[in-house]
């Protein structure tokens, strides 16, 4: 089960979507006369809770200080990544023999 979710509510004799979130059953947009316009909602509802879990501390490769990780991409803190420090790092796919 998704965490967000659309439903259709009747309302004033006719069916409006609203998205709501599975596990308190709260609604957490306002009503929609469109059902794609709730799901676009929906979806990035969804989309920004799995981004928000993703992220976790690591040690950056280039100077070890803990940063928060967008995910398993995402090894060089922001100062290392944004002053181009990694770049001093070796890549083993460049590495001659």
């Amino acid at each position: 089960m998704k965490d967000f979710e659309v439903r259709g509510v009747r309302r004033n004799g006719r069916v409006e979507y609203a998205v709501y979130n599975g596990s308190t059953n709260e609604r957490e947009s306002g009503f929609y006369t469109g059902r794609p316009l709730a799901e676009s909602y929906c979806d990035t509802l969804n989309r920004d809770k799995k981004k928000r879990e993703a992220t976790t501390k690591r040690k950056c490769m280039c100077c070890g200080n803990t940063f928060l990780s967008e995910g398993i991409h995402n090894r060089l803190c922001r100062n290392c990544g944004h002053n181009g420090l990694g770049k001093e790092m070796i890549d083993p796919c460049t590495l001659q023999r």
